[in-house]
């Protein structure tokens, strides 16, 4: 699958649309990695998906912040995809991200401000719901 053609629903295709309201934690101590955040977070405030946290907070620690910073959503799968390929696209995540579903990696990126797939197929518990946590690593590079 490329992520570079954005999705149209057709007959044969359906999408959902995930962005909204998600829960945030920035990783200021870098410990969500050794501390199972993909498996799901705590102490989170609401941040709008998609967008730069950077530019959303008036927190000044918060809009410097460089390193990990985890979101998470959850939502459903419909049983009639159950047969059919799964796949989660990104517009993009600066400059580099991993996403799990219920905490499996099923998609990693390097590299700013491109999209990205994932397949989802074989991670996706259908008419169940559905976690995603995503960790996104901003860098300034020089």
């Amino acid at each position: 699958m490329t992520a570079f053609l954005y999705p149209h629903e057709t007959r044969t295709r359906r999408i959902i649309d995930i962005s909204g309201i998600w829960k945030f934690r920035a990783d200021t101590k870098t410990e969500g990695r050794t501390n199972g955040w993909k498996d799901g977070l705590t102490d989170t405030t609401l941040m709008a998906v998609p967008s730069s946290y950077n530019d959303i907070t008036t927190d000044k620690a918060l809009r410097d912040h460089c390193g990990d910073v985890w979101y998470e959503t959850e939502f459903y799968i419909a049983e009639e995809w159950q047969d059919r390929d799964v796949f989660v696209r990104f517009g993009s995540a600066t400059h580099r991200a991993i996403v799990y579903v219920n905490g499996v990696e099923v998609a990693s990126h390097d590299g700013g401000y491109m999209p990205f797939p994932g397949d989802c197929s074989l991670f996706t518990f259908f008419s169940l719901e559905v976690y995603w946590c995503i960790r996104p690593f901003l860098a300034f590079l020089q």
